[in-house]
């Protein structure tokens, strides 16, 4: 039986990888170890190592980070700090194989510390484009791993054609879909379910607000979400405003949402955060538009049919599909590219990111996939 350590470093990454954690914990071939990375700054409640516990979990270690920082030399030092932690967990947890996902800091320093063991690494989401410092971080990851999983086919083009063995690159789509294809399927849920948390326009049109840090646009946070928020105002309809990622600059955005909405707002805004993958899809499969720079605009809401608006240079590049509508840092367009999808009402759902059944393809080729090529861990 194979020891798979996954590693998860945020909400974002829990999500993407919430059903291929259920697929490893099933498969027969495949002993699941949870690497759970959690902040000293957050109260138990909302920490990814209550999240996961809540879900049922058992977790296999811990990695302690402090999210306080919030200039640009924080991202390096967590890193460093990470690399330290990981080596011990991985020297006794002794994994077959670590699962690393996407293209965040505490990513970098799941690879390198896999890396030196000698620990063969797999990389969910490689082969992607985006804009920030997402692509440095994302292509030296690539280099680090020994077998790919990608979310889309152009992905996989790109990886081979950089150099990477086409033998250990499989595109499966992304874990995230699969996740929203139980959504989907499962009509009898609605936002009224959401236990603890009331929403007074429950029954109304209501938008969601994903606007995350740029690191390459470090301190101009504070005027690209004035934009933002000036646009929604002219909106006039309730929000849902997801707090940000803990990237460099996210102090100058969570700052400013409270204090600028409190009194325009009213009850029709709520400040969202620490819900469960389960249930942000929900909430994004019930909305009107989600507004914004996260990928979720681009990968779940692309499936689930949901308009987006895209702002500004931190997607750039992704590939996307036709919900998703591209504008700069400025509150008239914002508006209007909103209000145009806001009368498209739904698109048709695209595949481009997968079709449900990414983690179960994820799960075979990692009990069967060859690691012999990789030099045996020594602890």
């Amino acid at each position: 039986m194979r020891k798979v350590s996954v590693i998860v470093t945020a909400r974002a990454s829990y999500c993407r990888v919430l059903t291929l954690l259920h697929a490893i914990a099933a498969h027969t071939s495949l002993y699941l170890q949870l690497v759970v990375f959690c902040d000293k700054t957050h109260p138990d409640s909302s920490s990814m190592k209550y999240r996961v516990q809540r879900d049922g979990f058992e977790m296999a270690g811990c990695v302690e980070i402090d999210t306080a920082c919030n200039d640009l030399g924080s991202a390096a030092i967590r890193t460093a700090h990470a690399i330290k932690q990981l080596v011990a967990v991985f020297t006794r947890l002794a994994p077959d194989i670590v699962i690393t996902i996407a293209d965040r800091h505490e990513t970098m320093a799941t690879a390198i510390a896999a890396s030196y063991l000698n620990i063969p690494l797999a990389h969910l989401q490689g082969g992607e484009v985006t804009g920030n410092i997402d692509d440095k971080v994302r292509n030296a990851i690539t280099r680090l791993a020994d077998v790919h999983f990608v979310a889309t086919r152009q992905a996989k083009i790109r990886l081979v054609r950089s150099g990477e063995d086409q033998a250990k690159v499989h595109w499966v789509g992304c874990p995230a879909i699969d996740l929203a294809h139980q959504i989907v399927s499962n009509t009898d849920e609605s936002i009224h379910d959401f236990k603890g948390i009331h929403f007074p326009f429950a029954s109304e049109r209501f938008l969601i607000v994903m606007q995350h840090a740029v690191t390459t646009e470090f301190g101009e946070a504070h005027c690209q979400v004035k934009q933002t928020l000036e646009a929604v105002r002219q909106l006039n309809m309730p929000v849902l405003w997801f707090k940000p990622n803990y990237d460099p600059g996210h102090c100058d955005l969570s700052g400013m949402i409270p204090s600028s909405l409190d009194d325009d707002f009213g009850n029709c805004l709520h400040i969202m955060q620490d819900l469960s993958p389960q249930s942000f899809l929900r909430l994004l499969n019930q909305s009107a538009c989600l507004i914004g720079n996260s990928s979720a605009g681009i990968r779940e809401a692309s499936f689930l049919g949901i308009p987006a608006v895209n702002i500004g240079s931190r997607q750039a590049g992704r590939e996307r599909a036709h919900n998703v509508v591209d504008v700069d840092y400025q509150a008239s367009v914002i508006t209007k590219a909103a209000s145009e999808q806001l009368k498209v009402g739904r698109y048709q759902p695209s595949y481009l990111y997968g079709n449900g059944n990414a983690a179960s393809q994820i799960a075979d080729l990692l009990a069967t996939c060859p690691l012999s090529i990789i030099k045996k861990n020594t602890f």
